[in-house]
């Protein structure tokens, strides 16, 4: 009778583990460009199978381009988990590089958006050309 309990509970705890890890849901993220330009962006995601890119289409002025991911159901306050980067480039060659921890910040409470402003480009093109 003590073995069953025991196979019991484990048979459990592995039902447990294979629903939990087996819940996970479907988001958008979200790239909005405030600018008044034609943006393009890359996207970096690295994950245990490696790194992969994903370069969207141009992205109008005052449009939007987003891109699916699928995450734990435990992740639901978190932006992709596995996007390391972020990169837009104007059409005056001006690129500037969001890392995770810049994509945090950026995102804030907008887990799944992500917002380009004309000032990133003027900070990131001005200190440039300052090096120059």
């Amino acid at each position: 009778m003590e073995r069953l309990i025991k196979t019991y509970k484990y048979l459990l705890v592995v039902l447990t583990t294979t629903l939990l890890s087996a819940c996970s849901n479907v988001y958008w993220g979200n790239i909005i460009n405030e600018t008044n330009d034609v943006i393009t962006v890359k996207l970096t995601f690295v994950n245990e199978y490696g790194t992969h890119f994903l370069e969207m289409k141009p992205i109008k002025a005052n449009e939007n381009s987003i891109w699916e991911y699928e995450q734990s159901s435990l992740f639901t306050d978190k932006m992709d988990q596995n996007l390391s980067k972020v990169e837009a480039t104007n059409y005056a060659g001006c690129t500037i590089v969001f890392d995770r921890k810049a994509i945090k910040k950026k995102v804030g409470k907008n887990r799944q958006v992500i917002v380009i402003e004309p000032q990133d480009f003027i900070d990131a093109c001005s200190s440039k050309s300052n090096m120059n």
